[in-house]
């Protein structure tokens, strides 16, 4: 396959109908689709202002590979270890295609000091385009194919589970009748966790986003007690996004059932995968497998400064790693 032109969308992108049309197109034909790999990506309140970008690769008229991300400064980023915005057609000669997204990454943004795209697999396309490879720590990666009760059988907690139904703990798809009881619980959750608080008005922004993005919420005797929320690309991939829920009824083990009831969903829904965004205890509990990710930086900056930040840092993390528990609890109380 001969992968020829780049086309290049800078801004919101979604001008041009024809290229949009053919990416949607596309998505189909995707491996591991994700929503920030699709036009949906350019809605996203949380890119406003952050010169959000996709990078297409096209086989004629025929979408076969896409990069997205954002350009702030001279800094260019696409995705997350948890979360990368790459995507590329099945059964396509992958290495032909990167090498054009890449190129077409390097057109760009010539003057970038700092180049990261994190990616599902490792590619040896960008260490031979100058990039470094990091192993970032991956995902719980749930296959959605077999049924449901193979899928239940897979839970590690499914005491847990049964314990929240017995409990009188209920979970339905989020409504907009459910918005300022969901925003109160995630603000105080925000807040006991240190994190930075969204507006009302750009969180209710995001959740009107309904065809790439759902609310479960928990409720017990009426009340909403824990929320979770999720994206996805229809046919593709379903992603675990946020939560929030009551310290004081974590007992209740809300969490546990909302995961099972969007397992349910997204089986029910036509997803291939339900990745659960990290590989922490809680991320395992409710089966799959740890997909590995990566990320590849290409530093331009004098002496490697951005790279040897990294290397210094990953050493740093290897020697706390090693360290006993009560001595990393010391540690991290002296940044407090």
């Amino acid at each position: 396959m001969i992968v020829t032109p780049i086309k290049t969308i800078l801004t919101k992108g979604l001008e041009d109908k024809g290229v949009v049309s053919a990416w949607q197109q596309f998505m189909s034909t995707a491996d591991l689709p994700t929503h920030y790999s699709s036009p949906a990506f350019f809605c996203e309140p949380r890119f406003r202002g952050r010169n959000p970008f996709a990078i297409l690769a096209l086989d004629g008229d025929t979408v076969v590979g896409v990069i997205t991300g954002t350009a702030e400064g001279d800094r260019v980023c696409s995705g997350q270890g948890s979360s990368p915005q790459i995507a590329i057609a099945r059964g396509a000669n992958r290495d032909k295609i990167l090498k054009s997204l890449i190129e077409g990454v390097g057109a760009e943004f010539p003057r970038a000091a700092l180049t990261k795209i994190c990616s599902w697999e490792e590619e040896s396309s960008f260490t031979c385009c100058g990039y470094s490879r990091r192993d970032e720590s991956g995902v719980v990666m749930i296959d959605l194919a077999p049924d449901l009760a193979k899928l239940y059988s897979g839970l590690s907690q499914r005491y847990n589970i049964n314990k929240a139904i017995k409990s009188g703990v209920e979970v339905a798809e989020g409504t907009t009748d459910d918005f300022v009881g969901y925003y109160q619980l995630y603000a105080e959750w925000s807040k006991r966790k240190g994190f930075h608080v969204t507006p009302p008005v750009e969180f209710m922004e995001l959740f009107a986003l309904t065809d790439n993005r759902r609310l479960f919420v928990a409720r017990y005797h009426g009340e909403i007690i824990a929320g979770s929320v999720v994206r996805f690309q229809h046919g593709g991939m379903l992603e675990y996004a946020a939560n929030s829920s009551r310290e004081d009824l974590q007992h209740l083990r809300a969490n546990d059932l909302l995961q099972w009831r969007i397992i349910e969903w997204g089986k029910n829904h036509g997803f291939c995968c339900y990745s659960m965004g990290g590989t922490q205890f809680f991320h395992q509990k409710f089966g799959g497998t740890i997909k590995p990710t990566y990320s590849y930086q290409l530093d331009r900056t004098f002496l490697q400064r951005h790279e040897r930040k990294e290397q210094l840092k990953t050493s740093v993390r290897k020697i706390l790693s090693k360290l006993p528990e009560s001595v990393k609890v010391r540690i991290k109380g002296l940044g407090h």
